[in-house]
């Protein structure tokens, strides 16, 4: 069956990388979340998509040039109602949340746009303390990323691609980088990426898959699992898709 996981955490009806966006993944039975790690000025890794805090939250810099007590003093609600108490967490803080649980957790190292030397090296030691298995997925755009943290760990490794990459067959490119699973943009996404994916053992998980007509045709292609920033959307179409 095709898993449904949570983009951001449930990010349509809570601020997205913030705990209370995860809280509220689990709350919809989200069957994993997704999120984005970078690194603070005095090497934190932390819990964001942006490479500055612009966007979402009350302050303004690039993360690499901000401190985590700078960082820790930010509201990061996006600007929406009944959230204004939302933080920018912590990798250590965001596993607390959902070490406990059942659901996969993909972490998406966000090193393709800044390069963050020691980011693979600070994930796997965050993860160290926490005994969570096969429920771990590192993911990365980076080429150099995947490959480098195929020699480090035995979690699952994924490889994203954009809508605008060039791969003509991506899941050869995921397998040379030493990864079982592909992350296409939905964009990118047919019966034959799908069936080739397959055929290489690679997983295919594409994002971000929010209109119902697409979730519907993801469910008929036999994904892997799709990204959504509405799991409790996408867990009723699969609910009646099964039936």
């Amino acid at each position: 069956m095709t898993q449904i996981w949570a983009h951001r955490g449930a990010r349509h009806d809570a601020p997205e990388n913030t705990l209370a966006a995860f809280a509220l993944a689990i709350e919809q039975k989200a069957d994993g979340v997704e999120f984005d790690v970078q690194l603070t000025e005095d090497g934190v890794p932390i819990v964001i998509h942006d490479e500055t805090v612009d966007r979402t939250t009350d302050g303004r810099g690039w993360i690499r040039d901000l401190s985590m007590a700078k960082i820790s003093k930010l509201q990061a609600s996006a600007g929406m109602k009944g959230f204004k108490k939302a933080k920018i967490p912590t990798l250590a803080e965001t596993l607390d949340l959902l070490a406990p649980t059942k659901l996969r957790i993909n972490i998406e190292l966000k090193n393709d746009a800044v390069d963050y030397p020691e980011l693979e090296e600070k994930v796997l030691e965050a993860l160290s303390g926490y005994k969570l298995g096969d429920r771990v997925v590192l993911s990365s755009f980076s080429d150099e990323s995947v490959a480098k943290l195929s020699g480090m760990t035995k979690f699952e490794l994924a490889y994203i691609i954009s809508d605008s990459s060039l791969l003509l067959k991506p899941w050869k490119r995921t397998t040379q980088l030493g990864a079982s699973a592909l992350h296409p943009s939905r964009r990118r996404v047919n019966d034959r990426l799908v069936k080739k994916a397959a055929d290489a053992g690679i997983k295919a998980r594409p994002w971000v898959v929010n209109n119902p007509k697409r979730v519907k045709e993801m469910l008929d292609l036999g994904v892997d699992a799709i990204f959504t920033d509405r799991p409790d959307v996408a867990r009723s179409i699969r609910r009646k898709h099964a039936g």
